[in-house]
């Protein structure tokens, strides 16, 4: 045997003899079998113990030891080291602990709302493919089972890091899988993925409570969420679990249902005791100011005789807190979770020429509750019909709920500011991660002028929280179109949370990904995760990873625009190759006078410059692209086949401005 080797080891035995006191050693979910370390960089790694009592920990024949502080926590600090694997670590103390199948490569932290919670098992595009072939064991998952707090917790509760497999892949986040695998298969080196994100919620969820004092819209919320003393997680657990046993009892309280029927019927007999509401709209604001509970809205609408037989797509908005949805009798739909917006098929069965019912029983528990949000979004549609649901409604309450479990006034749920930087982002910041990739935004479109701010305030919250050396990437992902198309210019809250996206560019170390050209108008989670991860990673080959053969990783962008005559023309960054249409002629340009009224113009590529013109608007002075919810034919793309982003050159207020 080498002596110096045996000189080593017996220096180790002699270490962990000295160190090994009383200490209980406890570790964090991040701190376990299969956990991927980040690679040629200072990596903590960390967990409780007793106070004063010494922890040691060994990891590749070197030892390293700890004492707890105040708080009984302990971090020690490996040095830079290279991808590979796999190791084994042990951790000393009273008690020892050994990880196993340790791997050295790049950590990422996918985070925002359902977009990057989308799991790659929910029929994203050739799911049963992709899973099938997901056998990469060097790639490693672990998921923040979603958690709010008062309070910035030091762990999560998990299943802890998953190896990429059949069995496995299903459950991981789509975009962040598909991120990982081009990310493993360019580098070669591990790739693990720290899943935080929750459907459904607001920017402002995820920020701290210090950085959300700096908005007086937030301060407030965020001083009360810091004198919070209760777990959250458990008085909401409790509370739910009382509702649950009350909503039992509302069936045989609720006047909507004669048996299992609903308030349904061609003629309602106490028709006059039905008021009317237009909606979208919070109950509070039309007549129902501080009630809870159940009301029933019921609309008759008159279908075509075209359209008789057909299936249609039922459009409700959003809608606090849930709702039970039925057409001409039939139940077509069910949603739980609040605030989500709502899409149900109807089957063509059910429809009819001529009269139908729609009926939504809605029941709220606390705060606001109704069927609310943009106009737009209450319609019934096909691909060749569409027709407004917004405006008047028919509706009556149906529960007495003086008996129902009143909500806590402490309680917050997850959309509250600053629950999920404490309850989900608090406890992984001490693990080192190489960036972190971004889908979210949907739930802040009626802010968008205030996500301007807000974003680029919650990228630099969690640098400064996580203390790294350098400006970690921070990579995001554009809204992509949504919604019913419009067929002229106009204004449009998601538009302008794709500009404040934009705008966000401005912090170093940032990339975005638009996604403008794949999403679904009649689903708020386009199936399409394969493109979205794709161009994320490169967007990483660029910021991250500083790859000079990458020229392009982002679609062209708007730079300054020049008017010459009744011409108006566009330059664009990212266009080094030069511009390309897709499809033809380029569409989704409008233009405008002084007067502010756009209109559809004609546009021509000129090397890395657009020609911007319309004979409507002989003096014009701003020029929009992909200005709506939806546009249609945005075709626009720079040599590597990335699609432009929507932007416009004007300055007028829009929707969004004054919303908070």
């Amino acid at each position: 045997m080498n002596k110096c080797f045996t000189a080593s080891v017996f220096v180790v035995f002699f270490l962990l003899n000295s160190f090994r006191l009383s200490a209980e050693v406890h570790l964090p979910k991040l701190v376990g079998d299969n956990m991927i370390i980040q690679r040629d960089t200072r990596v903590n790694i960390f967990g409780t113990a007793l106070r004063v009592e010494r922890v040691t920990v060994v990891f590749m024949n070197r030892i390293y030891a700890a004492l707890p502080d105040e708080n009984s926590e302990w971090v020690i600090s490996l040095p830079p080291l290279p991808a590979g694997g796999p190791y084994e670590m042990e951790i000393f103390g009273k008690n020892t602990l050994k990880i196993r199948n340790i791997m050295i490569g790049d950590v990422w932290l996918a985070s925002g709302q359902s977009n990057m919670e989308w799991k790659l098992a929910d029929k994203v595009t050739n799911h049963q493919i992709e899973i099938a072939n997901a056998n990469y064991p060097d790639i490693r998952f672990i998921d923040v089972k979603n958690t709010i707090s008062g309070q910035a917790e030091t762990d999560f509760e998990s299943e802890g890091w998953q190896a990429c497999s059949p069995k496995t892949a299903g459950k991981f986040s789509a975009v962040a899988y598909f991120f990982a695998r081009d990310a493993f298969k360019t580098h070669n080196v591990p790739v693990g993925i720290i899943q935080a994100e929750w459907g459904g919620t607001p920017a402002e969820a995820w920020v701290s409570t210090t950085t959300l004092r700096q908005f007086p819209e937030f301060k407030d919320a965020a001083e009360k969420l810091d004198k919070c003393t209760i777990n959250l997680t458990e008085l909401s657990t409790a509370y739910t679990t009382r509702l649950e046993a009350w909503k039992k009892t509302v069936p045989k309280l609720d006047r909507g249902y004669t048996g299992k029927r609903p308030w349904y019927e061609k003629k309602i007999k106490d028709e006059e005791t039905w008021k009317s509401m237009k909606l979208p709209c919070y109950w509070e604001t039309a007549g129902l100011g501080g009630y809870d509970g159940v009301t029933w809205f019921r609309k008759e609408i008159e279908i075509p005789r075209s359209e008789a037989g057909q299936t249609l797509t039922l459009c409700l908005g959003k809608i606090d807190n849930e709702d039970i949805t039925w057409f001409n009798g039939e139940k077509i739909g069910e949603t739980k979770e609040a605030n989500q917006v709502r899409k149900y098929t109807i089957p063509g069965k059910l429809v009819k020429a001529g009269r139908n019912v729609i009926v939504v029983r809605v029941n709220d528990t606390h705060g606001n509750g109704g069927i609310w949000g943009n106009p737009a979004d209450l319609k019934i549609l096909s691909p060749y019909y569409s027709v407004s649901l917004a405006g008047e409604w028919k509706y009556k309450t149906a529960v007495d709920v003086s008996r129902m479990p009143k909500y806590p006034t402490e309680l917050r749920d997850q959309n509250s500011p600053g629950v999920l930087f404490n309850g989900m982002i608090e406890p992984v910041i001490p693990y080192t991660i190489k960036g972190v990739i971004w889908y979210q935004g949907e739930s802040n479109a009626t802010r968008a002028y205030q996500y301007r701010n807000l974003f680029p305030a919650l990228i630099r919250d969690w640098r400064a929280a996580w203390k790294q050396k350098d400006d970690f990437a921070f990579l995001f992902v554009q809204l992509a179109n949504y919604k019913a198309a419009t067929p002229q210019p106009g204004e449009s809250d998601w538009a302008e949370l794709r500009e404040a996206q934009t705008f966000t560019l401005n912090e170093p170390n940032t990339g975005m990904v638009v996604s403008i050209d794949i999403g679904d108008a009649n689903d708020i989670h386009p199936r399409n995760k394969l493109d979205v991860g794709k161009r994320l990673f490169l967007a990483a080959r660029k910021v991250a990873y500083k790859d000079s053969t990458v020229v392009n990783a982002f679609g062209p962008l708007y730079k300054s625009m020049t008017i010459e005559n009744n011409k108006i023309h566009i330059l664009f960054d990212n266009a080094s190759g030069g511009l390309k249409s897709k499809n033809g002629a380029l569409k989704g340009f409008a233009i405008a006078g002084y007067d502010k009224k756009f209109y559809w113009a004609n546009a021509r590529i000129d090397s890395n410059t657009v020609v911007v013109w319309s004979e409507m608007v002989p003096k014009p002075t701003a020029v929009r692209y992909a200005w709506a919810d939806n546009p249609e034919g945005c075709n626009l793309y720079n040599a590597e086949g990335l699609p432009a982003s929507p932007f416009r050159t004007d300055q007028w207020q829009g929707l969004t401005f004054n919303a908070k």
